[in-house]
């Protein structure tokens, strides 16, 4: 009984998503500026952003939810 050994290391890596946003050029110059002085890749900032203010989103959707 021999185990089968890969070189596939897709198994310890989480399943990610992707989301594409579609951005003019300047609104493109202000998040790779903003990236920029954040010392981040315009990818890592993208996500960071995103995910802030889907917390933010969720947090006052909540409150709504809880006053009704």
């Amino acid at each position: 009984m021999n185990k089968k050994v890969t070189n596939d290391k897709s198994e310890n890596k989480p399943h990610m998503k992707q989301m594409k946003v579609f951005l003019s050029h300047p609104e493109h110059a202000v998040v790779t500026m903003a990236a920029n002085m954040k010392g981040l890749n315009v990818g890592d900032y993208m996500k960071q952003v995103v995910i802030a203010q889907a917390k933010k989103d969720a947090r006052e959707m909540n409150k709504i939810i809880d006053s009704i």
